[in-house]
């Protein structure tokens, strides 16, 4: 079970009876994890540490707070923010002789969510659907105290689904969500226990969009532009593109064919079988497998098909090479109906020296005037390597389809220009277009490239 982190907020809100105004007196972040910690470092709760997010926090939280007790901010007091652990006490100011808000939020792990709101199997069973799909989980309690009176209360527990984002670039793995998500994350939190008909101890889920790292390649392309998120039903998406026109396409499953190099009749076989049973009587270490792949373009009425060659080493488990390469050179290919109309070759862990992420600046991968510069991470390296490329012919003109570091996004070039962004797992889930001349036959073999199915990551390199 995920050791999660915990975070406490105490948001001390000051009454003055004369003036009638209250103040934010102090922001405190303890986060659950300590130097005993495994796993990824999560940073989330540093961004209260720097100004922008404490400006942002506080001009959200002002008129929230105010409306619901009919108070004036006083935004001349100077906030206090602290970031500690959990176990260390916070170090806060209270001001004499005024009423006061204290905002506690702390992550907890699953296990102490489960023991405070589940009460039998099925609440179990429900509580740990949501939390499958979960990233953190925030246990929130408000407190208001008066001078007089009994002070109002409330508690819940926020899970936190990491969405897709509308924007492309690399994920941070040490924050649970952009900048600009956490402060939304706080705020609607805080919206909601304030709400008079939100019971105590309420669970509720919130979205938030991951936090990405700028780059000097594919942010400066993706200014003014709008994603185009795709629509799945059943085993099709549904991709609508500019006018009527609309793209319905099926992504099946890729099988394994071995391919026998002792076949003594290969003269009728395709090209690419032949020179890979040509090369495999050269090279007899190898096992030869032809990974097919069907596609289905409803619409146009067309069926797509891809092959790539894969070779395996059986001596990689004695440590000598790498397990699995691609048959060199423009051997795979991609059919539609009969004709072929791609050849191509894969290449991975290409280096490009010239691309930059910067680590130190996160965004939510869209509006870059919410970008925040952080401590710059303790990263081994900052090359950049695409773990898998594919170059080649598409109807006789030069493509080049580029995955990103954990295959983020891919970027689509076709004809020497960068032409379309797209990003999904097994299918393209949401693509920028940057090119309007595209025909719908070129995008959709276009997507169908770049989401060939392919096993990148399983210690493949190259010839």
């Amino acid at each position: 079970m995920r050791l999660f982190r915990s975070l406490a907020f105490i948001i001390l809100f000051c009454h003055y009876a004369g003036a009638q105004s209250f103040v934010i007196s102090a922001i405190t972040g303890i986060s659950f994890r300590n130097e005993n910690y495994i796993g990824t470092i999560n940073k989330t709760l540093e961004y209260l540490k720097y100004t922008p997010v404490q400006q942002k926090l506080l001009k959200d939280l002002y008129p929230i707070v105010g409306k619901k007790w009919g108070l004036q901010p006083d935004t001349s007091f100077a906030t206090q923010f602290q970031a500690l652990k959990r176990g260390t006490a916070p170090n806060i100011q209270k001001p004499k002789n005024q009423s006061a808000l204290s905002i506690e939020m702390m992550e907890i792990a699953a296990a102490e969510l489960l023991d405070a709101a589940a009460t039998d199997a099925d609440d179990v069973q429900k509580i740990n659907a949501l939390l499958r799909t979960t990233t953190a989980t925030y246990q929130v309690s408000i407190q208001f105290s008066t001078l007089e009176g009994t002070p109002y209360q409330k508690n819940g527990y926020f899970l936190v689904q990491r969405r897709p984002g509308n924007g492309f670039g690399l994920y941070s793995p040490e924050y649970d969500t952009s900048p600009s998500g956490f402060q939304s994350l706080l705020q609607k939190a805080v919206e909601i226990l304030l709400d008079t008909a939100t019971v105590n101890g309420t669970i509720q889920v919130v979205g938030a969009q991951p936090a990405v790292y700028a780059d000097n390649f594919i942010m400066q392309y993706q200014a003014g532009k709008t994603a185009i998120q795709t629509a799945k039903s059943n085993a099709y998406i549904r991709l609508k593109l500019a006018g009527d026109t609309v793209l319905l396409l099926r992504f099946d499953t890729s099988r394994f064919f071995g391919l026998n190099i002792d076949a003594r009749k290969i003269d009728n076989f395709p090209e690419q079988i032949r020179k890979a049973i040509e090369m495999g009587r050269k090279n007899r270490n190898y096992q030869f497998a032809a990974r097919q792949q069907e596609f289905r373009s409803v619409v146009a009425d067309n069926n797509y098909f891809s092959s790539i060659v894969e070779m395996a080493d059986p001596n990689f488990l004695s440590g000598n090479g790498s397990y699995l390469k691609y048959l060199p050179d423009n051997q795979h290919v991609l059919l539609r109906n009969s004709d072929t109309i791609a050849r191509f070759q894969i290449t991975v862990w290409k280096p490009y020296p010239e691309r930059k992420f910067y680590f130190n600046q996160l965004y939510n991968g869209v509006d870059t005037s919410l970008m925040l510069e952080v401590d710059m991470p303790n990263l081994k390296t900052t090359d950049y390597q695409t773990p898998q490329e594919f170059e080649g012919l598409l109807f006789q003109k030069p493509f080049k389809i580029i995955a990103a570091p954990a295959f983020t996004f891919r970027e689509i070039y076709f004809n020497n220009h960068l032409v379309m962004l797209a990003k999904g797992f097994s299918y393209p889930e949401s693509i920028m277009l940057f090119d309007s001349k595209l025909s719908a036959a070129e995008i959709e073999a276009l997507l169908i490239l770049a989401f060939i199915e392919t096993e990148p990551m399983m210690g493949f390199k190259n010839l």
